[in-house]
């Protein structure tokens, strides 16, 4: 009952999910961040963060919770006024998948945990291209151009000679959400007998 106990359920004795909503989000958050920084070695610092949060975020959490049904199992002491109840609630519900994590990292050891992680969390689907920020596309398109030495080609889309805004940024798009088909991850060292293979690390950012 531990994972489901909010500390506001003030009873003598009970041991809250405090410690394990603490420990449950940083192996999330790193967990998700280890896997969308190997998949997406292209994708800009900024826009990886942003990733992370949206795949951790509070409200993910909250939407998670209502499908596991924990509405049914908290122990927790309802806010007064009422008025504060959907924020509260909401809170709550975050932080029990989040011990659910952190139990599983300490019941069953850190690969049970990412499991956890990659089949909850990872399986969703959201747009990570739509978080890149490419306010300057043709200039953007110009410079990597000639940082790299070369021209995208087909598979990056139209040349740098078109003025369209949308053609260039669509072939900023896919250089920077090239994705990586067959890949490990630094977390798979914990797997009995397993000798991690690191991957090529992505290119950096354009800074114009």
């Amino acid at each position: 009952m531990r994972i489901v106990t909010h500390p506001s359920y003030d009873r003598v004795g009970i041991q809250t999910n405090n410690g394990l909503d603490v420990l449950g989000g940083k192996a999330l958050k790193m967990y998700v961040l280890e896997y969308l920084h190997v998949k997406y070695p292209k994708l800009p610092a900024d826009t990886l963060q942003e990733a992370v949060e949206v795949y951790t975020r509070t409200n993910t959490l909250n939407l998670m919770g209502r499908e596991f049904g924990v509405d049914d199992v908290l122990r927790w002491t309802r806010p007064k006024p009422e008025s504060g109840y959907q924020l509260a609630i909401t809170t709550i519900r975050a932080s029990v998948v989040r011990a659910v994590i952190g139990a599983l990292y300490v019941d069953q050891g850190p690969i049970k945990a990412r499991d956890f992680v990659h089949a909850h969390f990872l399986s969703r689907q959201f747009d990570l291209a739509s978080l890149l920020k490419i306010e300057e596309p043709k200039r953007y398109l110009s410079y990597l151009m000639k940082r790299l030495g070369q021209k995208l080609g087909e598979g990056f889309g139209h040349s740098i000679d078109m003025a369209e805004s949308r053609a260039n940024k669509d072939a900023l798009t896919k250089y920077y959400m090239e994705e990586l088909k067959d890949f490990t991850l630094p977390s798979d060292v914990e797997k009995e007998g397993f000798v991690y293979v690191s991957t090529k690390i992505g290119d950096t950012q354009i800074i114009v």
